[in-house]
């Protein structure tokens, strides 16, 4: 029986990913079933309609908070970063977490997000996010770090 071997190695790790917190001493981690699924990592989320469930965020109105990345999910299909229906899924309501960006974003700009794509804007181009503020910079498909107070 063979196995996979790695033959090559980065000098660094990858600055972020989807969905990983950067300073967990100061966030605010919650955990929630997911009602409808899947949910991917660092995507918008809303309450469910039963206690202690998740949904995808559909407007600003109901944010809130965040999906985790997680290295041990149920998710949907093998190969998926995601938590499938029916498995816990912890998010963030408040705290620092990276999440990809749908456009250019500034340091300082006011965060929103995109409904369609589960990914983040501007708050003036999608549903903002009341106290969202991006710390990073990034283009358009890039990672930026998100505060959310």
């Amino acid at each position: 029986m063979s196995e996979a071997t790695q033959t090559e190695y980065t000098l660094y790790p990858a600055r972020a990913f989807a969905g990983g917190i950067e300073n967990p001493s100061i966030c605010e981690l919650r955990c929630a079933f997911v009602e409808t699924g899947p949910i991917g990592f660092a995507k918008p989320i809303a309450r469910g309609t039963t206690e202690n469930t998740i949904v995808a965020a559909a407007a600003a109105a109901d944010f809130i908070g965040i999906t985790r990345r997680s290295v041990t999910p149920a998710s949907s299909a093998p190969g998926l970063d995601d938590y499938a229906q029916g498995q816990p899924a912890d998010y963030i309501q408040r705290g620092f977490i990276w999440v990809t960006v749908d456009e250019a974003v500034t340091v300082g700009a006011a965060a929103g997000f995109d409904p369609a794509t589960g990914n983040f804007v501007l708050a003036a181009t999608g549903e903002a996010i009341e106290g969202g503020v991006f710390e990073t910079a990034a283009a358009a498909g890039g990672l930026a770090l998100l505060r959310i107070v």
